[in-house]
């Protein structure tokens, strides 16, 4: 690597959330004779400025699947020369190798890894040999905006595994995903701006609170084995109460236990928060179970400090009272986007729908939804549905509503504004099919034709 070469991608590294500087980058690699990767870092970059279901994010998001399928071992294996992960393989062309093939041993090119659309991942083992000896906790690296900047990590040792403490000579890292047993801090981690920690056991959240190499971090999601144990309700208030609660903008936690809601509706060090993402699943379910679920969320939806939501997502129980409160209450009239990832009937579609008072709402997804006659009726008729630029309806058993019934649907919207529409339908129907094209044109996606 140059002299040069090496700068830019220290000003890469140093600023993981400037484009400037990966554009860059791009200029100098396409003066340098590597166009393959500055086209691959400018789509990406121009990829995430599209909404993520219209017709140009896929297809830009096509043509980086493209230039990453021919290139990745090329862009890869200095990754993983400079962390100390093994380098990809390459096909044989010794004679060995084609001694291999004639008796039918296929070496997989890329071995330990397989690319699959924007993600390097590490590969089990295979029937004729052992894998190269990786570093522990490898599990997958995502190309964004031009470079492996996401990475999941099993963290489950006293030590930083070798190709976290490296990953700053390599390559920027902008998310971190970690599977955790034991918390590794350390200056690799001051480019983090997300962190998901999954299953992360008692006593990790409050490090991870305390690092002072987490100053940039703005989205965390956390996972816990047991949310209803009494140390998860303890860290949550130390969550609630840390001075790092103010910098959040994003928080995606469960929700299963009112004390977890009473917690985050008072905490005004959230007031920065512009979405939330809660899960309101419980162990078990009826009526006495549903109906705290309901009460949860109207914590939530009465709490003056997430008065700055625009994008929530629900998941878990979702019933008529539980709608009610997201739709019908004063605090969330900033919501921009709406996400509902549960079964959601016709009573609670009316209970979301009627006499709603979202005025900033434009994009709504309903990931699972019984779209009866009565359901279908809602949607039409709901003046919340005409507002809307990005809808994505999903229903989880398309073979019982007849077909004339869901030819209505796109009735619900109004084609002058919708910008991307996507239909999970579980149907091959067409009639529909040709009518929704005939109408929306490329901003309409079908799931499943």
């Amino acid at each position: 690597m140059s002299p040069d070469e090496h700068s830019l991608l220290d000003a890469v590294v140093a600023e993981p959330a400037d484009d400037t500087v990966r554009l860059v980058y791009a200029d100098w690699l396409e003066e340098h004779a590597q166009s393959d990767r500055a086209e691959f870092i400018r789509t990406q970059i121009e990829a995430e400025r599209h909404h993520p279901d219209s017709a140009r994010r896929a297809d830009l998001d096509a043509r980086a699947g493209q230039l990453l399928a021919a290139n990745w071992m090329d862009w890869w294996a200095p990754v993983c020369a400079a962390v100390g992960l093994p380098i990809p393989e390459r096909k044989r062309a010794s004679r060995l190798g084609r001694f291999a093939q004639t008796i039918r041993i296929t070496i997989p090119e890329g071995r330990p890894y397989r690319c699959t659309r924007s993600f390097v991942n590490g590969t089990p083992g295979v029937d004729w040999g052992a894998d190269p000896p990786r570093p522990q906790g490898f599990d997958r690296a995502a190309f964004r905006r031009g470079f492996p900047d996401a990475l999941n990590l099993l963290m489950s040792s006293d030590e930083p595994p070798r190709l976290l403490t490296r990953w700053p000579a390599a390559a920027p890292l902008d998310r971190l995903w970690a599977y955790v047993e034991s918390w590794i801090d350390g200056p690799f981690l001051r480019g983090v701006r997300a962190l998901m920690l999954d299953w992360c056991p008692e006593g990790i959240l409050p490090q991870v609170l305390d690092s002072c190499h987490l100053a940039r971090l703005e989205d965390l999601s956390l996972r816990v084995l047991k949310a209803w144990s009494v140390w998860f309700y303890t860290e949550l208030d130390h969550l609630v109460q840390h001075p790092r609660a103010r910098q959040l903008r994003r928080l995606n936690l469960p929700l299963g236990y009112t004390q977890t809601a009473e917690s985050i509706a008072a905490a005004g060090d959230l007031c920065g928060l512009t979405a939330l993402s809660v899960d309101l699943q419980s162990d078990w379910m009826g009526p006495t179970v549903v109906a705290a679920a309901s009460e949860r969320l109207a914590l939530l939806a009465r709490s003056p400090h997430l008065a700055g939501l625009t994008d929530l997502t629900v998941t878990g129980i979702i019933d008529p009272a539980s709608c009610r409160a997201i739709s019908n209450g004063p605090t969330w009239r900033r919501l921009r986007k709406l996400t509902l990832a549960a079964d959601l009937e016709a009573a609670g579609i009316e209970g979301l729908l009627a006499d709603a008072t979202l005025p900033a709402l434009e994009e709504l997804r309903l990931n699972a939804v019984r779209l009866s006659a009565r359901a279908i009726d809602q949607l039409v008729r709901s003046p919340l549905m005409k507002q809307l630029r990005h809808v994505w309806v999903g229903h989880w058993s398309a073979g019982t509503v007849p077909a004339d019934e869901l030819r209505r649907l796109p009735d619900a919207f109004d084609p002058d504004r919708i910008e991307t529409l996507v239909l999970d339908l579980g149907t091959t129907d067409l009639v529909l099919v040709d009518g929704l094209r005939q109408t929306y044109g490329d901003r309409l996606r079908l799931a499943k034709t």
